[in-house]
């Protein structure tokens, strides 16, 4: 790993419900020449949604798909119960038990508007990535915990009302085709 620390001091600050300041593309692109192979893939690789295995050369990387994991097997389970199925199949194996994921997947399901229960577990995940790089200054896991961040930026300044009705308007549309109602 080279010295991170320019790289760091230089990013612009990730707030919450504001603009993301850069694509995340670009972003992988400034941190190109200051990360090793290994870590270049891990970076690349993280996502909103972990897949396989957490990274054991990164202790945001693996306690962020800890996380997410043990939230989306409890959403699993709240969904399976509210259809009335059997709640408590774990589709994916966890490694810990985190209590603010658990309040979180409990309270998604007290609201009725789907863009709040996205809001309110987006804003969720944003608080246990500033958990997990909170012991961390300026290495690669203050990197992984900003492009996920980042990654919840963008997520949300796609949430365009207009460009959700044209989709939704689209998609009945090809279903009645599909059913040759249209």
């Amino acid at each position: 790993m080279k010295n991170t620390y320019y790289l760091i001091a230089s990013l612009p600050a990730l707030r919450w419900g504001s603009a993301p300041p850069m694509t995340v593309k670009a972003f992988i692109g400034l941190c190109a020449e200051n990360l090793s192979a290994a870590e270049r893939q891990i970076l690349e690789g993280l996502s909103l949604c972990p897949e396989g295995e957490a990274h054991e050369t990164s202790t945001v990387a693996g306690k962020w798909s800890d996380w997410e994991t043990f939230l989306r097997n409890r959403l699993a389970a709240a969904r399976a119960k509210a259809r009335g199925a059997a709640g408590e199949r774990r589709p994916r194996g966890e490694k810990g038990f985190y209590s603010d994921a658990e309040r979180t997947a409990q309270g998604a399901f007290s609201s009725a508007n789907p863009i709040e229960k996205e809001r309110m577990l987006d804003l969720a995940r944003w608080k246990a990535l500033e958990d997990f790089a909170a012991a961390h200054q300026f290495d690669f896991d203050v990197l992984a915990a900003y492009k996920l961040k980042l990654e919840l930026l963008w997520r949300h300044a796609a949430m365009d009302k207009t460009a959700g009705w044209e989709n939704f308007r689209n998609l009945g549309e090809k279903i009645l085709k599909k059913e040759e109602l249209i």
